[in-house]
């Protein structure tokens, strides 16, 4: 009689039960690995970094899930509240609620911004009145330093005249299509006493840097363009609109293309940190890392620097306009004696990127 009664008594599960319990368990296994995928060299194990890549919407994924057991009153809630504990540190890296700090005497301001050739914005202008209307922007802004990735000219003998009122300025250049030229560009109002790049085999990417005065301290300033993945949005929908390929065909395509991409800039992203390791002086890393912050290769660089937009971003901290705000990979890292005043990314539109914009003043 009692054993009948516990029979009648146990709930049971149906098939569709036994389904969500699957699905939460994938989901908070998924999330566990984005949080590690960090630690993890992608030249070795590249697919792991992909759950980084993704770390965004596999936590909407969770959230959503865990609603879902909420509102089911399932004790498979318990699971993606644990997993998504840690999210509430590294959240922070993509949306905060900081202020600006008081301004002081001696506040460096620095801009890093991958303009795009000129040739990536939602604005109907030619490349020559983009780049007059970025130079208009960046004079506005009166930055100490600017630091531009996908720099591009016509003749290497321009850059010279590039922003007049910066007169110290660092670039490389690789002739491309057409007999025109992009790179990177350093530009300075204050002295550079040296310079010199890093660049990367099998690859137009590559880092420059210059060293320089500031006030009575030489700081070394990187300027990054690490490897992208090479994929345009809107050729990607041109291509399943007229039927030419196969959306299957196009993720297996878009997967390798991140795989060669992840191996690449670990690579890269190494060298650069053994150059900096290295150096005599502190440095300030700035550039276009093709990276988030669930990645190897921004914690790698943030092993030797912090991140601006932790110290003092406020809002949304994405840089680029696809997807927006899900992705940051534009940045600016500083040595851990300075103080940061602010931090802002304005959505402007000469560009598929945001430029970040920075104030800075070493600690007392």
């Amino acid at each position: 009689m009692y054993l009948k009664m516990a029979r009648k008594g146990k709930k049971r599960i149906s098939i569709w039960g036994y389904l969500f319990r699957v699905a939460v368990a994938i989901a908070a296994v998924a999330l566990f690995i984005s949080y590690i995928s960090i630690f993890f060299n992608p030249s070795k194990l590249w697919i792991i970094s992909l759950f980084g890549l993704y770390y965004i919407p596999i936590v909407i994924v969770n959230v959503i899930l865990l609603s879902m057991a909420v509102v089911r009153w399932s004790a498979s809630a318990w699971l993606p509240v644990i997993v998504l504990l840690p999210s509430l540190f590294f959240l922070r890296h993509f949306v905060s609620f900081g202020k600006e700090q008081p301004a002081t005497e001696n506040n460096y301001k620095v801009i890093t911004y991958n303009v795009g050739q000129y040739n990536s914005g939602k604005m109907d202008i030619s490349r020559k009145e983009c780049r007059r209307q970025v130079a208009s922007f960046i004079e506005k802004e009166e930055p100490d330093v600017v630091c531009l990735q996908e720099f591009y000219i016509s003749d290497p003998s321009q850059a010279a005249g590039i922003l007049p009122t910066f007169p110290y300025k660092q670039h490389h250049l690789i002739k491309i299509r057409d007999n025109y030229y992009f790179g990177n560009l350093i530009a300075s109002k204050r002295p550079i006493v040296s310079k010199g790049k890093i660049t990367f085999k099998k690859s137009t990417n590559l880092s420059i840097y210059a060293d320089i005065k500031f006030d009575r301290d030489t700081i070394r300033i990187y300027n990054n363009h690490l490897e992208s993945y090479s994929l345009s949005p809107s050729a990607l929908l041109k291509r399943l609109r007229n039927g030419t390929r196969s959306i299957s065909d196009e993720w297996k395509e878009i997967h390798q293309r991140m795989r060669v991409s992840n191996i690449k800039r670990a690579h890269q992203v190494d060298s650069v940190l053994r150059h900096i390791q290295k150096s005599e002086y502190k440095s300030i890393i700035c550039g276009d890392f093709n990276d988030t912050p669930m990645s190897y290769t921004y914690q790698q660089l943030r092993k030797v620097s912090k991140d601006t937009f932790l110290e003092a971003g406020h809002g949304f901290s994405s840089t680029y306009s696809f997807l927006w705000p899900l992705l940051r990979i534009d940045y600016v890292l500083v040595p851990s004696d300075y103080q940061v005043k602010s931090h802002t990314t304005p959505r402007i539109r000469y560009s598929d990127h945001y430029p970040v914009i920075t104030e800075i003043h070493k600690a007392l």
